[in-house]
């Protein structure tokens, strides 16, 4: 069986172009597969690390308390040997750690003004005053 002779009527270079074009389409979904493949195991891994990351911070957080609680007590326990009255340390304690959680909350509190992405919404929004205006006509009235 021998090739089918050229078509004198089509162009060479469009046949090619074509024959490219019909390459590149048929290659694209596995190309976005590909991606979309790598994207999956790198948000599994990195949901494992976070995972491994929240785990360690609340080891970390148990750790810090107990750590406190025992610099807590063994400062209340060295002043109450000291001579100072027993209502004074418990006074003394209660004040720096209230003072200490006040602290954490207020830069807490500070910190949320971050959660609003207010330059994204800022660059990503057209203000009122920008959008162009509608012309009403009152002497018509909508069709439905």
């Amino acid at each position: 069986m021998t090739p089918a002779a050229p078509n004198p009527n089509t162009n060479e270079g469009t046949l090619s172009l074509l024959q490219a074009l019909h390459a590149l389409l048929s290659e694209l979904p596995g190309l976005v597969s590909d991606r979309v493949n790598l994207f999956a195991l790198e948000l599994s891994r990195a949901t494992q690390a976070l995972a491994h990351i929240v785990v360690l911070a609340l080891c970390a957080l148990v750790l810090g308390t107990t750590a406190w609680l025992a610099l807590c007590g063994g400062l209340a326990l060295a002043a109450l040997h000291a001579g100072v009255h027993w209502g004074v340390v418990v006074a003394l304690v209660v004040v720096v750690n209230a003072a200490l959680a006040y602290g954490a909350i207020r830069r807490a509190l500070a910190l949320t003004s971050l959660l609003h992405l207010t330059a994204t919404l800022r660059h990503l929004t057209v203000p009122v005053s920008k959008l162009p205006a509608l012309p009403i006509n009152s002497d018509q009235s909508p069709s439905l």
